[in-house]
Formats: structure tokens, C-alpha cells, sequence
């Protein structure tokens, strides 16, 4: 309970929602923004369902798999890298960073980069098919974390389509081969 809680995303209802829950919480900190490798505006993938919105375009797959997740709208959002948000500092261990950011995984983690050493685990949905134009799959992700020093752990909630082909699941990793229950 105690536990420090950053959260981002660049969606206004999101703010909304999230001010009236944590209202009260000092320990919870929001930011409507979204994470990234630089300092920028982007414009936004909107979807019908709030939670498909993507800052790459969304595929026709992405719909056929999850009728109803087409593009809505559009918005322009402040993006830019998680230590222009937070001091490092400020991040105390044991620390998680947990992404669901709809196809943007990797450009996310290139914008916490300089400051993943601060964390012990990560758990990050990624997607074995393209859901979004441009959007890096699964393997990239593994690797790029293999290369920061974290090794995956577990793979949890997997989706498939109605042959049984894999679409997405949540990968967990811990940092230098630790094991964190």
C-alpha cells in the first residue's frame, strides 16, 4: 500500500477516470502522456474501444481479430522519454515497469532505456503478428531486453485466433536472472 505508482497515457478520458480514482492518493502520480525515445507531438490512433488505441496505424487484422478496435478518431499527444518524466531517483526497488501500449512496446522501452537498470522486472504485452502498421513483434522485444540485461520469465494471457494461431500474450522479465516472486 505503501508502493509509489507512476502511470501514463495520453488519452483524456483516461485523466479523467484516473484523477476521480486516485484522488485522494499521494502515493499515485499520473501523467497524460505517453513514453517514447524522444520529446515530441504524435498524433494518435483512437479507437472505438479507448483500449486499442495505438500511436501507429491499426491493421485490419487488428479489427478482424478484435471487431469493433477501428479507428475512431485521431489526437495529438506529448510523448517523450520516461527520465523527462521522473528522476531516476525517484524509482524505488523493488521496481516494475509494466507496458500495454498497443503495438508501441518498443519505441517505449527505447524511451526508458537510460534508465532500465532501475528496474527489476517488466511486464509487457507484445504481439506475434502485426496489430498495428510498424509495430516491432514479440522477438524484437525479447531481444531488446536480452541486451539490457533481462531475461524472460513467463509468458501469461495468451490470445489466438480461431486456428490456434498465437496473436499477443503479457511476458514477464526479471533483470540479471533474478527471480522475483
Amino acid at each position: 500500500p505503501d508502493s509509489r505508482i507512476f502511470s501514463f497515457d495520453p488519452l483524456l478520458n483516461s485523466k479523467y477516470t484516473f484523477n476521480k480514482v486516485f484522488l485522494d492518493d499521494n502515493n499515485v502520480t499520473f501523467f497524460n502522456s505517453a513514453i517514447g525515445p524522444s520529446k515530441e507531438k504524435k498524433i494518435i490512433n483512437i479507437s472505438k474501444k479507448d483500449d486499442s488505441s495505438s500511436l501507429f496505424p491499426i491493421s485490419k487484422l487488428q479489427n478482424d481479430l478484435f471487431p469493433g478496435t477501428e479507428v475512431d478518431r485521431t489526437s495529438i499527444i506529448d510523448i517523450g522519454p520516461l527520465n523527462s518524466f521522473i528522476d531516476e531517483n525517484t524509482i524505488a526497488g523493488p521496481a516494475l515497469l509494466k507496458l500495454d501500449v498497443q503495438g508501441f512496446e518498443f519505441e517505449a522501452l527505447l524511451g526508458c532505456e537510460s534508465i532500465l537498470s532501475s528496474f527489476e522486472a517488466i511486464y509487457c504485452e507484445c504481439s506475434f503478428v502485426e496489430l498495428y502498421h510498424g509495430q516491432k513483434l514479440a522477438y524484437y522485444i525479447i531481444d531488446f531486453l536480452k541486451n539490457n540485461q533481462f531475461d524472460l520469465k513467463g509468458i501469461y494471457n495468451s490470445s489466438y485466433d480461431k486456428n490456434g494461431k498465437a496473436i499477443q500474450s503479457d511476458f514477464f522479465f526479471t533483470r540479471n536472472n533474478k527471480y522475483i516472486l
